[in-house]
């Protein structure tokens, strides 16, 4: 099969041999960074794995840090066997509940432990009763002229 070369097809090939070029520098690359250093059981992350003994026992340092050497002094994940503390369990971070933390709000959320943007709903006070002058149907439920609904110290009627 002849494949006829019309600027289409030039340009398909073009970007084909680009494509094969670039893996190959990838490809390159990759080995060269990983030549002379291990996987850590640190995520993945390259580089040889230090320990240092603390209150939780023995941790695996985070890569990369100033002076590790003296900072993290072990290279088993047993710290030569010389930490003596027993680990210190952490307990599981909280469920994120997002909701308005201010209580002096219609809307608020004793549950909540994330704040959300703009979502807290003010109370608003006013006239509920539908007899009076100034009758506000924008009051918010539950509420009259005080936290009470049924304060109407603040309504205005006709003689």
């Amino acid at each position: 099969m002849v494949l006829k070369m019309n600027k289409r097809n030039k340009k398909i090939l073009t970007a084909i041999v680009i494509l094969l070029l670039l893996y190959y520098l990838y490809k390159i690359y990759l080995d060269k960074s990983k030549k002379g250093k291990t996987t850590n059981g640190n995520g993945g992350n390259l580089g040889e794995a230090r320990y240092r003994c603390d209150a939780g026992g023995c941790l695996e340092c985070p890569p990369n840090i100033p002076n590790i050497e003296n900072v993290c002094p072990f290279t088993d994940s047993n710290c030569g066997s010389g930490c003596t503390h027993p680990p210190i369990i952490t307990p599981p971070s909280l469920p994120k509940v997002v909701g308005c933390m201010d209580n002096t709000q219609l809307n608020y959320d004793p549950l909540a432990n994330f704040p959300c943007r703009k979502c807290c709903v003010p109370i608003i006070y006013g006239c509920n009763d539908m007899t009076a002058i100034n009758y506000y149907g924008g009051v918010s439920s539950g509420y009259g002229c005080t936290n009470n609904v049924n304060d109407t110290s603040c309504c205005v009627y006709s003689l």
